[in-house]
């Protein structure tokens, strides 16, 4: 059965919300072996900067909207850039066995959506969402980053976790 979310929670990170989410995370983006995976990449501007920007070794969008993985492909057709690459399909279905950091704006997915991807993350990978998800503070405890500006708020930063 496939996720439906409302298209009104959409939204981007910022310009300045991803330079603000790399120096952040500096240590985990210095890794050529490493693998990002946004989750919801939307029109692919954060997959983009991740792989422009940092050393990390593979940046790959997904994305459940068609239109919106298009527009991330036709972006990358135009940059001479070897590491990205998106994917349409749902988050669920996607393997993220070889990931290393993993973001997605989780306000707008449903609770049991962020459960059942829990299981899917492999150990040790660095997830940053959104919204906290209480349910998974048994495995180890969310902390607070400063604001980092997204297109739908900008009232508070992103919370992460270690697997």
């Amino acid at each position: 059965m496939e996720q439906v979310f409302a298209g009104s929670v959409y939204g981007e990170i910022t310009e300045q919300g991803s330079t603000i989410l790399i120096g952040l995370f500096s240590d985990y983006w210095n890794n050529p072996n490493g693998v990002f995976f946004d989750l919801g990449s939307g029109k692919g501007d954060l997959v983009l900067k991740i792989a422009s920007s940092t050393s990390i070794g593979k940046a790959i969008g997904v994305e459940l909207h068609k239109e919106r993985c298009n527009i991330s492909q036709d972006k990358l057709n135009q940059l001479n850039v070897d590491n990205v690459s998106f994917v349409n399909e749902d988050m669920l279905d996607t393997d993220l066995s070889d990931a290393t950091i993993i973001y997605y704006a989780n306000e707008g997915i449903p609770k049991d959506v962020s459960y059942k991807l829990w299981d899917n993350i492999p150990k040790n990978c660095l997830l940053i969402c959104g919204r906290r998800v209480r349910a998974l503070e048994n495995h180890k405890k969310y902390k607070l980053t400063q604001p980092i500006q997204k297109t739908y708020t900008n009232k508070r930063g992103n919370w992460f976790i270690i697997k």
